[in-house]
This record gives structure tokens, C-alpha cells and sequence, in this order.
């Protein structure tokens, strides 16, 4: 008794052991739907008659029934496949809503056609519309209750198929790519056999090994501030080394790395700023370097606030109009982890580009929403 209390107030849930093929049921619904509506249909017409047969009250005629049963069938499918859908996906439902009013007075029209009245006697005209239209639309609400669950499994299913889709093609992305951990480890151990040949070289390798690392870090997983800034730090070591002698980018900060190490930041927020600096500035003339500085503060409300502040001349050969898609994806993707906790400011003028940003964290921000 007290688990049927518990079921009744929706504590406890009964779990299908196995015992009802749920799944045999939605495959005849999403399969068949016109068969089960006018399985109901039948259904609630056999139930009628069996109400009627037990109250002891009599029956129309043949004909009655009849149309009774194949114009209200006929009107419970077109409600279902044409109506519903339109107006609720399609939004036509002025034109469907006159539709259906004409088809129901052709039925009534056939309905007094087929009564055994004659047409002379009278007839209470409102009463009859009443209950005529009681006797139609009184199945509707089975009719959209049915008509939600079907789409619901349609919707799920093609949700599940679409998943399966993701899956194959990630799969199929995985298997004709290298594994990070195997390219990792193939630098590193390149890095080891030029060591005796070339510091310079073995440290570029390192570098891009680094930064390799962190461009196949799952971005679903939390991202720290201080491998955000070393990733920077290997990137723009690695442009030295390609460019030597004309790279100008000034990279400074006042930042603890261990601290930082507690501090979450989105992966690629920041990496963003410096690679649309080495794309559209003119960060490769060592008289107009870019500069780059960051620092973390420690606010009267023990509030610790990161800085970062980066001004790049501009390159006045790119393009003139740019979509800035990066600038406002990164500030969605911040907006998403920070809400109200940061604060993005773009200046732009005919010769520079500036990105001020900072960001509060309250205490060590370790929590993290993908």
C-alpha cells in the first residue's frame, strides 16, 4: 500500500522489467499511424455500442452508423495528417480552418439527407449542430494526444539516427588520423636525436611539440590560464623561428604561473587575439611590433582579475572589411563560461587594432560548464 501511495504521488516509478515490448509498440505506431487512428476510431465506435447495448437504448438506423463511423474516421485523419502538421508547422491555418468547417457541414448535410425524418418535421437546428459537433470533435483530444506522441518518436528517431550519422563520421575522422599521442612522442623523439646537432633546433622542436599539445587538448575539458599563456608563448617562439630577424611581437606578463594553473579559461579565448594578430597585423616589421601584456591582480573584494591587453598596426594590404567571426564567436564562448564576470573592449582606427579584456575570478574559479 504504501508503494502504491508513493506511485500515486509520483515518488517511486515502475520500472518495465521486460515484461511489455515498448519498443515493438512504437514501431507499430510510427509505422502504421493510419492504422491506429482508425483502430481508436474503431475502438471508441465499439465501445459506444457496447454503452449502448448495456443502457437498454436503441440504435440508429444502418445508414447512421455508417456515415457516423467512415465521416468521422475520414474527419480524425484529416486532422491528423493535414491539419495538425499544417497549422502547427506551416502556420496555414486560416485555409485549413475553412476546410474543416466545410467538411463538417457536408456531414451534416449528409446527416439530415440520411435521417428517416422527413425533411418537413421540425428540427431544433442549434441542438443538432451542438451535438453533431460534440459527436465529431469530442475524439479530437485522443486524435492530438496521438498525433504529439508520433511526432515525438519521429523527432527522437530521427534525433537517433542523426547521432548515429555524428558517430560513423567521427568515427571515420578518427581512424584516417594520426594519433596526437603518436605525433607527440614521434617530435619528441626527433627532438632528442638533433639535440647533439642543434640546440636552437631541439628547441624548436620542443616548442612545436608544445604547442601541438595543446591544439589536440579537448576543448569539452577545462582549459587552465597558465597553459593558455604558454600555449601563446610556444606560438609566438615558433613564428620567431620561422620568420628570424623580422617577427615583432613583444610578449610580457606579470603572472604566476602556479596560480594561474587554478584558474579556468576557455580553450583558445585567448590564442584567438594573437593568431588574428599574426593574420591581419603587421606584426612582421620590427618597427611597429605587436605588444602583448597580461597580469593578474588582486581586487579590495578578493576578487583576482585577470588582464589581457594586446595592440597590433594594422596591415594595410589585408582586406578593408573583415566579418571579425572570431572576435565574436570568442566573446559568445566567453559570455557562455563568465557571464557578467568579464568585460571585452575592441578599438579599431584606420592604422591599429587594440583588444582590452579582463576577467573577475572570485577566489579560485575552478567551476567549469562545457
Amino acid at each position: 500500500m504504501k508503494s502504491i501511495i508513493r506511485q500515486f504521488l509520483n515518488k517511486e516509478s515502475v520500472v518495465n522489467k521486460g515484461e511489455f515490448n515498448v519498443d515493438s509498440l512504437i514501431f507499430v505506431v510510427n509505422k502504421y499511424p493510419i492504422g491506429v487512428v482508425w483502430l481508436l476510431w474503431t475502438i471508441y465506435l465499439g465501445v459506444d455500442i457496447l454503452t449502448r447495448i448495456y443502457s437498454n437504448v436503441d440504435f440508429a438506423s444502418v445508414k447512421i452508423i455508417a456515415l457516423h463511423y467512415f465521416a468521422g474516421g475520414f474527419f480524425q485523419q484529416f486532422v491528423f495528417f493535414v491539419f495538425l502538421p499544417n497549422v502547427l508547422y506551416l502556420k496555414k491555418w486560416k485555409k485549413l480552418t475553412v476546410l474543416l468547417i466545410f467538411f463538417f457541414i457536408a456531414y451534416l448535410f449528409l446527416k439530415l439527407f440520411f435521417l428517416d425524418k422527413p425533411l418537413s418535421e421540425a428540427i431544433d437546428s442549434k441542438g443538432f449542430i451542438v451535438k453533431e459537433g460534440m459527436r465529431v470533435f469530442q475524439f479530437q483530444i485522443y486524435i492530438v494526444a496521438l498525433w504529439g506522441m508520433v511526432v515525438a518518436i519521429k523527432t527522437n528517431s530521427e534525433k537517433n539516427r542523426l547521432q548515429l550519422d555524428y558517430d560513423r563520421i567521427r568515427i571515420d575522422h578518427t581512424s584516417i588520423q594520426l594519433n596526437p599521442h603518436m605525433v607527440i612522442n614521434l617530435f619528441s623523439g626527433f627532438a632528442a636525436s638533433i639535440y647533439p646537432l642543434s640546440r636552437d633546433l631541439y628547441e624548436d622542436f620542443n616548442n612545436f611539440s608544445a604547442l601541438l599539445s595543446y591544439c589536440y587538448k579537448d576543448p569539452r575539458f577545462p582549459n587552465f590560464l597558465n597553459e593558455e599563456v604558454q600555449a601563446m608563448e610556444y606560438l609566438i617562439s615558433c613564428q620567431k623561428s620561422r620568420f628570424p630577424g623580422k617577427l615583432g611581437f613583444n610578449l610580457t606578463h606579470q603572472l604566476d604561473l602556479v596560480q594561474c594553473s587554478r584558474l579556468v579559461i576557455p580553450k583558445g579565448a585567448l590564442m584567438s587575439f594573437v593568431e588574428n594578430a599574426f593574420k591581419h597585423g603587421r606584426c612582421f616589421d620590427p618597427n611597429t611590433p605587436c605588444i602583448l601584456n597580461m597580469r593578474l591582480v588582486m581586487l579590495e573584494d578578493g576578487c583576482q582579475r585577470f588582464i589581457f591587453a594586446i595592440d597590433n598596426a594594422k596591415d594595410i594590404s589585408a582586406p578593408k572589411q573583415s566579418s571579425q567571426f572570431g572576435i565574436k564567436a570568442v566573446n559568445r564562448i566567453l559570455a557562455h563560461h563568465f557571464i557578467d564576470h568579464y568585460q571585452l573592449f575592441i578599438s579599431e582606427t584606420h592604422t591599429d587594432f587594440s583588444v582590452f579584456l579582463y576577467i573577475d575570478y572570485e577566489g579560485n574559479f575552478t567551476n567549469w560548464s562545457a
